[in-house]
């Protein structure tokens, strides 16, 4: 056996013992945390558990209340329906009562074409019914009623019925005849519904298929009359077949009418709308040989579609002087002949204006006083409509159209009545109303060039004095015959 020497032995040194001690507290620490971690899963495990069983609760309960008030909303439905269902079947009883062959029925029952007669008897009903069998005699529709029954019998037992009666000594009564003769005087008599609501039928749908309108809109200067009669004379009028409308036709049309720039139109229902945008000038205006100037001016602008301008732009010109004649020069310069003249010419103008105006202004106010009243027109005819009962008045109407089966439209009225009032009024007021409607008098439309200034002050006779001053661009030709 060996021995070991005592220098073989060797002792470890202290930071050896410290790591080792180091190494068991860090393994202590990790068995320790990983202890606390399992405690704190489980711990969470329990806590989802219960989250989770109280979340299925709580689902568990709504889905219970939707089921209970889903259940709730079907009860009431069905209550609600069940309601309506006993309201329809009372109605419905009533029509069938009222329908069915009764005494005071408007039905029909005839029972064949057969010829039966009704009798009514009071007294035994089966002693009667049998009496009868026996006999061969059918009866037909019994009914009973306050010691009273009543049936049919064929016209060829008639008198055997009669006579069997008679024999049992019954009160009776004959009643209606029925049969082919009762069914063709009911048909008959029905006949007049049947053609008149065919002919209504018809009547709608030849309505419908027609235009009873022609509306015109957005025209001012060009009459309703020239556009209307421009349409009758291309074959569109009140009457006309919708399907012989074109309405690019109908635009061409009143396209080519003098004073209209541009129409669009449409075809609602029974009724044509056409709406047109007149051009500037029309030629319904007056034609002149000359052009004068109507002002002092300085010519800005020469606008001459037919006949000879005598300026230009710059020039000066003064009140009368000629600005523009339709005479035609030969090419020496000859006047040959004189021809109409058309077309404007513009200048700077200075204008001073003086005028005495009261201090009183008359205006029309409403009295609170309003009638209204509706016309209906129909196939364009227009029937009911009404008239204003105040001497004063403001009118507003607007139209409802029912323009669906037959061309209806319902115009509504508003009269208000008005009284003429005397309202006190400024200086400045009765100057600038005033400066306002000379300045379309004397032909200043370019705002933005205008330039309008104005003095008014009251005198002693209570007038007020005014003085109007105007600069700017105007029309100055005015048109003359020669």
């Amino acid at each position: 056996m060996k021995v070991k020497k005592a220098d073989d032995f060797t002792v470890p040194s202290v930071s050896e013992t410290d790591r080792e001690k180091a190494r068991r507290d860090k393994q202590a620490k990790k068995l320790e945390q990983a202890a606390i971690r399992k405690e704190e899963k489980a711990k969470r495990d329990i806590e989802k558990a219960e989250l989770k069983e109280k979340n299925k609760i709580i689902r568990d309960e709504e889905k219970k209340r939707r089921e209970e008030e889903r259940a709730a909303t079907i009860e009431r439905n069905r209550i609600i329906e069940a309601r309506r269902l006993e309201k329809r079947k009372k109605v419905y009883a009533a029509v069938i009562k009222r329908l069915k062959h009764g005494d005071y029925a408007f039905s029909y029952r005839n029972y064949g074409v057969i010829p039966r007669v009704e009798i009514e008897v009071k007294g035994d009903v089966t002693s009667v019914l049998s009496r009868l069998s026996s006999a061969g005699i059918k009866a037909v529709d019994v009914k009973k009623c306050d010691g009273k029954f009543r049936f049919k019998v064929q016209k060829k037992d008639l008198g055997k019925a009669i006579a069997f009666l008679d024999e049992m000594c019954y009160n009776y009564i004959l009643g209606e005849t029925y049969g082919l003769p009762r069914a063709a005087k009911y048909w008959l008599s029905r006949a007049g519904l049947v053609v008149g609501a065919a002919t209504a039928a018809f009547a709608v749908y030849f309505s419908y298929s027609h235009i009873y309108a022609v509306h015109v809109s957005g025209n001012e200067k060009v009459s309703e009359d020239a556009v209307l009669c421009a349409l009758r004379d291309a074959g569109i009028f009140v009457g006309a077949d919708k399907r012989d409308i074109d309405t690019d036709k109908v635009v061409a049309i009143v396209n080519g009418l003098d004073g209209i720039a541009d129409c669009d139109c449409s075809l609602i229902g029974t009724s044509l709308y056409v709406n047109v945008l007149e051009s500037g000038e029309t030629s319904q205006k007056e034609s002149y040989s000359a052009y004068e100037s109507a002002y002092d001016a300085v010519v800005t602008r020469v606008v001459i579609r037919s006949g000879t301008s005598k300026v230009k732009r710059g020039d000066a010109v003064k009140k009368g002087d000629i600005l523009a004649d339709g005479v035609v020069y030969s090419t020496a310069g000859e006047p040959l002949f004189s021809a109409e003249c058309e077309g404007e010419i513009y200048g700077n103008v200075s204008i001073g204006y003086n005028v005495s105006v009261s201090p009183v202004e008359v205006v029309y106010k409403r009295t609170g006083k309003v009638y209204k009243k509706s016309a209906w027109t129909l196939f364009g005819k227009t029937f009911f409509k009404p008239r204003s009962p105040y001497a004063s008045y403001e009118s507003v109407c607007y139209t409802a159209s029912y323009d669906v089966l037959l061309p209806l439209y319902v115009t509504t009225y508003e009269f208000y009545e008005t009284k003429r009032v005397e309202v006190e009024r400024t200086a400045e007021q009765a100057a600038y109303a005033l400066a306002e409607a000379k300045r379309e008098d004397f032909g200043f439309y370019d705002r933005d060039k205008l330039e309008m200034s104005y003095t008014a002050e009251t005198s002693e006779t209570g007038l007020i004095n005014i003085h109007l001053f105007f600069g700017g661009e105007a029309l100055i030709s005015r048109g003359v015959k020669r």
